[in-house]
């Protein structure tokens, strides 16, 4: 996948704007979907991911908006970038963690199975998938919703390991002390 090519709407196409390629590595089992680039979401994420036991290659991490603009976020972003998504989506990923509800509706096509509010920190199985649905990471910021935030990483910890690999690091301990490495 060539994004750094991309020509899809007018950020790039004036080359004000390159958009930011993926993180991680393509050949492994789960897929984590955030709406856009911004650093203390992506660090709430790699923190959590490795309190679990997960280090960057076990994981490829993308956005939905590749680009990032001083312009709001709008819709149209999120509908033109999605195209990059849909190529993401077949490849072979087991698991696929979406964070927020325009990720959520982005990867269901917006007619998603289920609502959003009800898929979170539920497990859906889609295509041969096992697709985990949370808060975006901005709820950190918030005590009270740090729980649910945590949540999916020990569900995902869990999951790999009765699918994959039962020696996987068992760090639900370290979930604990996720909150105070943020």
């Amino acid at each position: 996948m060539v994004i750094k090519q991309c020509k899809i709407c007018d950020l790039c196409l004036n080359n004000s704007f390159i958009p930011t390629p993926p993180i991680g590595n393509l050949n492994s089992r789960i897929m984590i979907v955030v709406d856009s680039k911004n650093k203390k979401n992506i660090a709430a994420i790699e923190s959590a991911m490795y309190v679990a036991g997960f280090n960057d290659t076990e994981y490829y991490l993308t956005y939905l908006v590749k680009c990032r603009s001083k312009k709001p976020l709008i819709d149209y972003y999120r509908i033109k970038c999605k195209q990059w998504l849909d190529i993401e989506k077949r490849l072979p990923f087991n698991i696929v963690m979406l964070f927020g509800s325009n990720t959520y509706n982005a990867y269901f096509n917006y007619q998603p199975k289920h609502f959003y509010s009800k898929a979170i920190d539920k497990i859906i199985m889609d295509n041969n998938k096992f697709i985990l649905t949370a808060y975006s990471p901005t709820v950190t910021y918030y005590e009270s919703k740090y729980n649910e935030f945590s949540k999916i990483f020990e569900r995902v910890d869990t999951l790999y390991r009765d699918l994959y690999d039962a020696n996987h690091h068992d760090n639900l301990y370290r979930l604990s002390k996720f909150q105070s490495r943020l």
